[in-house]
């Protein structure tokens, strides 16, 4: 049996507005992870996206790619020491550790 590892990255630049509602809308259990990468925010994206239970990440160098590549980075991280959390939904299935 093979088990796959999904991964949700959403990239936010001042998306507060619009953040609290996409998450809220993911299906239960969909992804092991749900990644957001806050790209230099000013307003309260990291804060929605943590109340929400997602892993937050920063890059304060803005731009597409470099919110990609520090979620691949971190993704490396958890997929090698992933740690289990209690609780339930896709964004409770691990987090940094």
């Amino acid at each position: 049996m093979v088990t796959e590892k999904v991964a949700i990255v959403i990239p936010a630049l001042n998306e507060e507005a619009a953040l609290h509602r996409l998450l809220a809308e993911l299906p239960p259990n969909f992804a092991q992870w749900v990644i957001v990468v806050d790209n230099g925010s000013t307003d309260a994206t990291a804060a929605i996206a943590q109340r929400s239970g997602a892993i937050v990440a920063s890059e304060p160098l803005r731009g597409y790619g470099r919110a990609c590549l520090k979620a691949r980075s971190l993704l490396r991280g958890l997929s090698l020491h992933r740690r289990p959390v209690s609780g339930t939904g896709a964004r409770s299935a691990a987090r940094p550790g």
